[in-house]
């Protein structure tokens, strides 16, 4: 059984990352607050941590306002390594360098879930050098123990673990056999895609398709062919729709197609090309997103509609 939060779609979303980034770098700029009106080390100096607080809280809303950027986030989760270097520059003590150097195992955790690839290697990467740099401009001095378990430890840890973050995302939202969308991705992504057109006054279209006889092929050349013509018929859609189509696969021979920035006789357009390029006739019914509308009720009304195609026939 799926977590809530997977079944409706929540986590795959992409501004979701935008809105974890917020709600942590808020409750950093507490934690920061906390410690300015009652620091843990005697002599320790504070009088960075108001600052700290402010950016924070700055940054917080940033994260909110470039929760669809990938790069805008990057971008924030970097400075807000730059404001926990600054403030690990000011500590006086060892102890208050150990403390301010726990900090980097945010950013960090953060990287390991909302990046891959580059992204999650250039934030490690300055995440461990900046805070090298701070802790040797600390009033601490160099300290290579305690970095190494503090910071290089979680850095590392933070690489792991975002490997498997990545393949375990891959495996959750891509459909093995055909590469396309799973139902649940597709939902999540629609979803976004969908407000999107909405914010931008633009239709939208959610395009059913049903393969037609693909039981016949099945029973009559085995599972392996069957699994053949599903591939090479999404490889067919892929090279005629747009890099902003999305599609996903609804389950069996089942296919979803959201086209943003298209209206219904658009959408039967894309469809006839579609069909020009298949390997196997297929049914569909479109559905036009009203301002209400949900992937739901869209995928309803689209399943109703190719119904009443194939009683017609």
């Amino acid at each position: 059984m799926h977590p809530p939060g997977v079944v409706t779609g929540a986590l795959l979303r992409a501004e979701t990352r935008g809105w974890a980034l917020s709600g942590l770098l808020t409750a950093s700029a507490a934690v920061v607050a906390t410690l300015a009106v009652t620091p843990l080390t005697t002599g320790s100096r504070t009088d960075r941590l108001p600052v700290v607080v402010a950016a924070l809280a700055l940054l917080a809303v940033a994260a909110a306002l470039g929760r669809r950027s990938t790069a805008a986030l990057w971008g924030v989760v970097m400075l807000a390594v730059g404001v926990d270097v600054w403030m690990l520059a000011g500590a006086a003590t060892l102890t208050g360098a150990i403390l301010t150097m726990s900090a980097f195992t945010y950013p960090v955790l953060y990287a390991a879930y909302a990046f891959e690839g580059a992204w999650l290697t250039a934030a490690l990467g300055v995440t461990a050098g900046g805070s090298a740099v701070g802790l040797a401009l600390s009033g601490a001095g160099w300290h290579w123990i305690p970095w190494s378990v503090v910071v290089a430890g979680s850095v590392v840890a933070g690489y792991l673990v975002g490997r498997v973050l990545t393949v375990l995302r891959w495996y959750g939202t891509v459909d093995a056999l055909t590469g396309v969308l799973t139902r649940t991705a597709f939902a999540a992504m629609a979803a976004s895609a969908i407000a999107g057109s909405r914010r931008r006054g633009a239709p939208a279209v959610l395009v059913l398709v049903d393969l037609d006889g693909f039981k016949e092929v099945n029973d009559t050349h085995g599972h392996a062919e069957g699994d053949r013509v599903l591939v090479e018929a999404v490889d067919s859609w892929r090279a005629r729709l747009r890099g902003q189509d999305l599609l996903g696969r609804a389950g069996g021979d089942e296919f979803l197609i959201l086209l943003p920035d298209t209206d219904l006789d658009g959408a039967r357009e894309v469809a006839a090309g579609l069909a020009d390029v298949s390997p196997i006739a297929f049914s569909t019914g479109v559905a036009l997103v009203g301002p209400h509308d949900t992937v739901a009720t869209l995928l309803r009304r689209a399943d109703a509609a190719m119904y009443a195609v194939k009683r017609r026939r």
